[in-house]
């Protein structure tokens, strides 16, 4: 859930702001945004820190990314 969540989410965000000198910014907020939404479950109630779920949610990133290069190489925009 988290993999797909976070690739759904940063292939939208990436694919907005492709031309934009934000695009490196945006990788590297979603970055921290799914490391800190996943650490600050150390201290939210009832909740749980598990590193898969990091894992998931920096993959889902790392993946979204390639697929912006590939399709940026591919169309030479």
């Amino acid at each position: 859930n988290h993999f797909i969540s976070y690739l759904y989410i940063s292939l939208l965000g990436l694919f907005l702001h492709l031309r934009t000198e934000n695009f490196k910014k945006l990788v590297y907020g979603l970055l921290f945004l799914s490391v800190i939404l996943e650490v600050s479950q150390f201290i939210v109630p009832n909740r749980s820190f598990q590193t898969i779920d990091l894992f998931g949610n920096i993959l889902g990133v790392v993946v979204a990314y390639s697929v912006v290069k590939i399709y940026l190489y591919f169309n030479k925009i």
